[in-house]
């Protein structure tokens, strides 16, 4: 150890609150670290060996060796001993030369560099000072923090205890990943915990009759991840499914998860397939697994068209009626339409017909209705009062549609016109005796509402 400023032994000892800065060091070379005493400066030459460092210290304990690293896993139980080689040598005599350890509390903003970095303090434990052996105090958890920064003092044991002397140094604990998480199913608008998806589902839909191959898995295909950093390939497979042959018709790459059709199913075998897919980890040790929910539909043929129907072929509303007023048949009771497919049986779903009409004036609703879809409808010459158009079901996934319906609404008369008085032309009468009545002229009025005159 070379110094700016000589120092005699005696003043050597006077430091009594000498701080050793541990400096890092390529391996096999020296490096040349300054520590400030608060007095003078000095220079430490520190000499490294495989993964310590050499320091002493003047007149108080001092750690021959420091360890730069420790690794651990973070299933490592609790009371395990992690390292046992902490040692301090103390020059002094009898209980001024005995050593005990512990371990400090850091500083807070020593920690805070680091991401996922804590201090060590209270997570690990040296249970018998004068041994030195630290050991786990805490469960470890890598998802939160992967290294701890672990300041150990080594002090004597002077009587007075105002009188004695201490060194720190670092350990640096590195946790190591453990396979401690179930690998996961992933796909975008799931709801996920912790980075999991929750439930997982997937979906897929075949033909009756037809052989597709690779299917297309809706919300995306079948995936699942490895959710430590271990990151371990994953096998899929089927864990279980309903009904019992469904292994006879689909089948999953255990490497990538495709899901592929092997033999065309027909709907009086199956109608749906509910299949449970297992994503299991690759890796040594205890086999991690998570499962997921498969829905495979098999949809009919589509040989037959849709056959449409009403509830009345005749309606009734009242002209100027708001839109979406329901059309009464002769009953007062709403038009409806009843749409069937002979390709679907009465347990199959039954899709959301499209209703094409060739008027824009009525429409239909998603429930069957027959609606007004325009304002001002007008029963009143010249208008007809009547109106006759078709209505055709269409199926959204095929496209196939029924044959036409016909169906005729009558507009029902609302008294919303003033009778109108025709142009009297001028007319002369002679005077005269006017005891009696005389018919001078005839004066007529109109009304286009329905109905007699009340005069």
């Amino acid at each position: 150890m070379a110094a700016r400023n000589s120092l005699t032994p005696q003043q050597g000892l006077g430091f009594f609150g000498l701080l050793i800065l541990l400096c890092s060091a390529v391996l096999g070379k020296s490096q040349m670290c300054e520590v400030e005493t608060g007095q003078t400066n000095i220079i430490l030459d520190i000499e490294e060996s495989r993964e310590s460092y050499v320091f002493k210290r003047i007149g108080s304990p001092s750690h021959p060796h420091r360890i730069k690293e420790r690794k651990e896993k973070h299933s490592t139980p609790v009371g395990t001993t992690i390292f046992r080689n902490i040692q301090a040598l103390d020059k002094d005599a009898g209980v001024n030369g005995l050593v005990e350890y512990f371990i400090a509390e850091g500083s807070p903003n020593s920690t805070n560099v680091e991401k996922y970095s804590a201090d060590g303090y209270g997570t690990f434990a040296i249970s018998f000072p004068h041994q030195g052996q630290v050991t786990v105090a805490k469960t470890l958890d890598f998802e939160k923090i992967q290294t701890y920064y672990l300041t150990i003092v080594a002090s004597d044991r002077a009587r007075n205890t105002a009188d004695r002397l201490s060194s720190t140094t670092t350990l640096t604990v590195n946790i190591a990943d453990s396979n401690d998480l179930d690998p996961s199913f992933i796909y975008s608008g799931c709801v996920s915990l912790d980075g999991a998806c929750i439930n997982p589902e997937y979906s897929a839909s075949v033909p009756a009759g037809s052989l597709l191959g690779v299917l297309t898995v809706l919300p995306e295909r079948i995936q699942a991840v490895d959710l430590d950093t271990i990151n371990s390939p994953i096998r899929y497979s089927f864990a279980s499914g309903m009904p019992g042959n469904y292994a006879d018709y689909f089948q999953i790459d255990e490497s990538t998860g495709v899901l592929k059709q092997t033999k065309a199913v027909d709907t009086s075998t199956a109608k749906k397939y509910d299949i449970i897919v297992k994503a299991e980890e690759v890796s040594p040790g205890p086999q991690r697994f998570t499962t997921a929910k498969l829905e495979i539909f098999v949809k009919p043929v589509d040989a037959n068209p849709p056959v449409i129907s009403s509830s009345q072929a005749e309606g009734y509303v009242d002209e100027n009626s708001p839109i979406g007023t329901r059309v009464l048949d002769a009953h007062g009771n709403p038009i409806s339409f009843m749409t069937t497919d002979a390709d679907l049986s009465d347990s199959d779903p039954k899709p959301d017909y499209i209703y094409e009409l060739t008027t824009p004036s009525f429409n239909v609703t998603g429930d069957g209705v027959l609606v007004v879809n325009e304002e001002n409808l007008d029963r009143d010459p010249p208008a007809p009062g009547r109106f006759k158009f078709q209505v055709v079901a269409r199926e959204p996934r095929t496209n196939a549609a029924s044959a036409p319906l016909s169906l005729t609404v009558h507009l029902r008369d609302v008294n919303d016109n003033a009778p109108k008085l025709a142009m009297v032309a001028p007319i002369s009468i002679t005077a005269g005796d006017q005891s009696e009545s005389r018919l001078v002229t005839q004066v007529t009025a109109t009304d286009n509402d329905e109905g007699p005159m009340p005069w």
